[in-house]
């Protein structure tokens, strides 16, 4: 392959060009950055990378334990399964972190749901807090779960206040 360039790499074997992803780039501001595609390309290949290796928990993508974690919730000890949660809500963030995007809010439910489960409404609070300073409202993506967290964060709040904790 010596010689080919990066796109000639991604030629089919009819010598149609293979639709990796769609990417807009303006020309001109790749030349003022002393860029090229091709940069772009091994940039975004790099993050991808970046962010896979700091979404791993346990060894896996955070989002490949949701079997596991239905098991453990349904079946196993509540103490692991919480210990996962927290495990995968770290690498959401993680992985929010290079990515820029808003952690996935999911395992931050699960770990709440369990905390109110156990009465520990502080500890239901921090991880709601936790979830709210890593992802202020504009870094929040469409979904029912956002909303969800803010009106449970608030219930946990009365919750707490009501005991005195």
């Amino acid at each position: 392959m010596a010689g080919m360039g990066f796109l000639d790499k991604l030629r089919s074997k009819k010598n149609e060009p293979t639709v990796v992803a769609t990417v807009t780039i303006n020309q001109s501001d790749l030349r003022a950055a002393g860029t090229s595609v091709e940069a772009k390309l091994v940039d975004y290949e790099a993050l991808q990378k970046a962010e896979d290796q700091a979404s791993k928990v346990r060894g896996k993508h955070y989002t490949e334990w949701g079997d596991d974690l239905d098991r453990l919730r349904k079946d196993g000890p509540e103490d692991e399964y919480l210990a996962l949660v927290l495990d995968c809500v770290d690498g959401a963030e993680r992985a929010a972190k290079v990515n820029g995007r808003e952690p996935a809010p999911a395992y931050t439910e699960r770990a709440a749901v369990v905390y109110r489960r156990r009465k520990d409404y502080a500890a239901e609070v921090a991880v709601l807090q936790r979830w709210e300073d890593v992802c202020p409202p504009e870094r929040r993506g469409p979904g029912a779960t956002q909303p969800k967290l803010l009106v449970r964060k608030a219930k946990a709040l009365e919750l707490l206040a009501s005991t005195g904790s």
